[in-house]
């Protein structure tokens, strides 16, 4: 702020000054001829000079002599064509400075250029070789040497502190050398010089902004001095191989979030990166280098943003000190193997392991904390360790990771949105020994569980969890060496008061070889219920149930295609409630239903390919059909159980379709006169 408010005075001076040098000489005391000047001139120059035209190079110099001084400000050469050298000795100083697009210029001197304040071009000029600034010590806002196609010596050995200077598309530019050259304040940007092979930036130690991009022949980059900076872009630079800024310790960018303050991408000869003293970092990103290998950073600490993608020869990641990170990216890196940060504590946002084929193993071992977690598309990856993890704030997702045998995380505790494990080929358990609670009441995304397409996956097992909030999805699919499901102590699953646009759904389904499941404890569900095509299931039992809620659903419980189960229990079900909900039941072996306690339904269908020898529904009261016209039949117990139940009823039901199948007794037929007689629509079929 000081160096602007710096700028502003230096130009107000200017200005000053000017007002009063577009006049000759004033009348003097002392002067030669009486005028106070020199053959009526103004030796303190003019404020604004522009030369243009076909002027030739002893015209030029005469007109500067004439007309250049300590006053002048603003310079403007442009579009010149015989002029080929331009030499300005009397310039100390310029608010504006224009060259370019002199077709014939060769030679640009301004041997006493100390400042520039506001903004420099010098481009455009096809024939200019060199430019000569010896003393310039300061620039102050923008300056800018391009496009200057055979220009290959600049000069600016003394050039200690700039605000903004580029240097780019010079392509016969071989060198560039600000040796004096400490403090960026804005930025410093070297760019798309193709034949630049030398860059020293001896005794810089400090930049807003350093680009050095597209400079095709540049072999390497070292900085030694350099300490400290607000954003570093190095990107395009085919030929460097290595990268050494051995001082750099930090950035100076405060509260930048996923801000790409250092950035390496697209250097194709790249292998090395040395950074040994760096310890903070708002944000790293290192892409698209194709020989990439390593990357020396052992002594970061702190890091915001970390992106790592497409570096195909890299075959390890390791930061041993980092401790603390907010987001970090690791994608389609075809030879890593490792990736570890073994002391990172928290991680605020996001982490992101996908499509890394080699990768084998991750270590995340001290982290308790995360926002989300995306592991997928690890073909090679066997063994992650997450074991200090006890809170994700969203989402945990791990999917397509073919070599991986187990998934643990014994200390996570809370996990507030979604939980997504699928199509890992070779998993064959799945472990959350301590997880109470998945989702939230203000959960924004409701997909809370899902475990599908695992297909040598066995045992699932949350020993501790007690509540599914708020969910649209609770999905155990299509994992077909599933023996075991175990939620021993889980009470509730969903919302009463979800809005979401999909209706909740609580699904366990094509499990070809499920035959334990253990929901023992579990007493509400807020979604449409559906168990079907489990075709090892020999029973179904949900002892604590005692309310479905359903959303804008047809079928509030579905069970079907179960091959094996003889009986399904639900002593507990009393209430099943939604705009219209129906049971569902079609199974071939199926011998005993429980609906003890179930008062409320809009509808029954039940169907079994064998005789059902008992079916409780000793507690309905409402309802408008119940389908009971099974294929292997009903006994003639169950059908005058139910009769008498119905016939019960006070006061007395009528409106209602009861259709049952079997040989009812004389008493069965007695009562459904009467259930007729009151209005009802009774069948039996034999």
């Amino acid at each position: 702020m000081k160096n602007r408010y710096l700028n502003i005075f230096v130009i107000t001076i200017l200005a000053t000054v000017i007002s009063c040098s577009t006049e000759d000489g004033v009348n003097g005391t002392d002067g030669v001829d009486g005028i106070d000047g020199i053959d009526g001139r103004d030796i303190s120059g003019k404020g604004f000079i522009s030369i243009s035209g076909d002027m030739s190079n002893e015209e030029v110099a005469s007109l500067i002599a004439e007309t250049a001084g300590a006053n002048t400000h603003t310079l403007v050469v442009e579009n010149t064509t015989n002029l080929t050298v331009l030499e300005l000795p009397q310039l100390t100083s310029l608010v504006q400075l224009e060259i370019r697009n002199n077709e014939r210029l060769q030679q640009l001197s301004l041997p006493n250029l100390n400042a520039t304040y506001q903004n420099a071009l010098i481009s455009g000029n096809d024939a200019l070789i060199t430019i000569e600034m010896p003393v310039l010590n300061e620039i102050s806002g923008n300056f800018s040497i391009s496009s200057n196609n055979t220009l290959s010596t600049i000069i600016i050995n003394q050039l200690a502190r700039a605000e903004r200077l580029s240097i780019g598309t010079n392509p016969a530019l071989e060198t560039i050398s600000i040796p004096a050259l400490v403090e960026v304040i804005e930025r410093l940007r070297i760019s798309g010089n193709e034949n630049l092979t030398a860059l020293s930036l001896d005794v810089l130690e400090s930049a807003g902004s350093l680009e050095i991009n597209a400079n095709t022949k540049l072999p390497i980059i070292t900085i030694e001095g350099l300490q400290t900076f607000g954003e570093i872009r190095i990107n395009n630079n085919e030929a460097i191989t290595s990268i050494n800024l051995p001082a750099l310790t930090n950035d100076t960018v405060v509260d930048e979030d996923d801000d790409l303050i250092l950035s390496i991408n697209n250097n194709l000869n790249l292998n090395t990166v040395n950074l040994p003293a760096l310890t903070s970092v708002s944000g790293i990103l290192i892409r698209n280098n194709q020989n990439f290998t390593t990357l020396n950073s052992d002594a970061l600490a702190s890091i915001g943003y970390f992106r790592f993608d497409s570096n195909p020869l890299a075959t390890s990641l390791s930061f041993p000190n980092l401790t603390s990170s907010k987001r970090i990216v690791i994608e389609e890196n075809e030879t890593l193997t490792t990736v570890s940060f073994p002391n990172v504590t928290a991680n605020d946002q996001d982490i992101s392991i996908v499509e890394n084929q080699a990768l084998v193993q991750i270590d995340f071992s001290q982290m308790t904390r995360c926002e989300n977690i995306a592991i997928s598309e690890n073909e090679g990856l066997e063994r992650m360790n997450f074991n200090a993890l006890q809170n994700i704030e969203n989402e945990l997702s791990i999917a397509n990771n073919i070599k991986l045998t187990d998934i643990s995380f014994p200390n996570l505790e809370v996990l507030l949105q979604i939980l997504f494990i699928s199509g890992n080929d070779a998993l064959t358990s799945i472990n959350f020994a301590k997880l109470i609670t998945l989702g939230s009441d203000d959960a924004i995304q409701t997909i809370n569980l899902r475990i599908v397409n695992n297909t040598a996956l066995q045992q699932i097992n949350f020993p501790a969890l007690t509540t599914v909030q708020n969910s649209d999805r609770f999905e155990i699919n299509n994992n077909e060496s599933l023996t075991t499901i175990s939620f021993p102590v889980l009470r509730i699953v969903g919302n009463r008061n979800s809005s979401n646009f999909f209706p909740p759904r609580f699904t366990i389904s094509n499990n070809a070889l499920l035959a334990n499941l253990d929901f023992s404890n579990l007493a509400t569900i807020h979604a449409t219920f559906e168990i079907s095509r489990n075709t090892a299931l020999a029973a179904l039992s949900f002892p604590q149930l005692s309310s479905i809620n359903v959303v804008d659903k047809s079928i509030a419980l579905e069970i079907e295609n179960n091959d094996l189960i003889t009986s399904i229990s639900f002593p507990s079900l009393e209430t099943i409630t939604g705009s219209s909900v129906e049971i569902v039941i079609d199974e071939n072996m199926l011998e005993s239903v429980n609906f003890g306690r179930l008062t409320t339904v809009r509808s029954v269908d039940i169907d079994s390919m064998v005789l059902l020898t008992s079916v409780d529904f000793s507690s309905i009261r409402e309802f408008s059909t119940l389908n009971l016209s099974s294929q292997g039949n009903l006994s003639t117990t169950v059908i005058d159980t139910i009769l008498s139940h119905l016939v019960s009823i006070t006061p007395a039901i009528s409106s209602k379709r009861i259709t049952l199948s079997g040989v009812a007794s004389v008493q069965a037929e007695s009562q459904a006169e009467t259930l007729r007689a009151n209005g009802n629509t009774v069948n039996i079929f034999d």
